[in-house]
Order: C-alpha cells, then structure tokens, then sequence
C-alpha cells in the first residue's frame, strides 16, 4: 500500500536542511553544533502562559474527556 503526502515547497525545503544538518553532525562531515531555537515571548505571552502552568499544577480550567466521543462533542460546543 503506497500512500502520497503532499507538504508546501517551504516545508520540503527547511526538513531537507535540517536533515542535512543532522546527517553532516551524525557521519562527522562538519562538526557543527545547532543553534538553540526559541520563540521569544512578549511580557503578556509570558504572563499568560505561567498562569496556564500554575491553573495545570493545581487541576484548574482543564477538561479530562473519558472517550472520543466525548471530546468531539466538547470540542463541538
């Protein structure tokens, strides 16, 4: 069974780079390191995000679904 899976050009592309990349460390064609890559955060974002961590770690504003089903149907409304 053959299936065909089609990505826009800029996806192709940047996943052949880092696969470049990854295959040059891994066979010791070039010895470079990858550079961390973070998203940078405005002040609100980070706000925002610490206290969905916080509502998380204390079982606030999150919906456990007990099947599919249930969670299309969340989902839905």
């Amino acid at each position: 069974m053959s299936q065909t899976v089609s990505i826009p050009k800029t996806v192709f592309e940047n996943l052949v780079e880092r696969i470049n990349k990854l295959e040059a460390v891994v066979f010791g064609k070039k010895k470079e390191k990858f550079p961390d890559e973070y998203v940078v955060l405005s002040k609100r974002a980070e706000k925002r995000y610490k206290k969905m961590d916080e509502d998380f770690k204390k079982g606030r504003n999150f919906y456990v679904a007990d099947d599919v089903n249930t969670l299309l149907k969340e989902l839905k409304s």
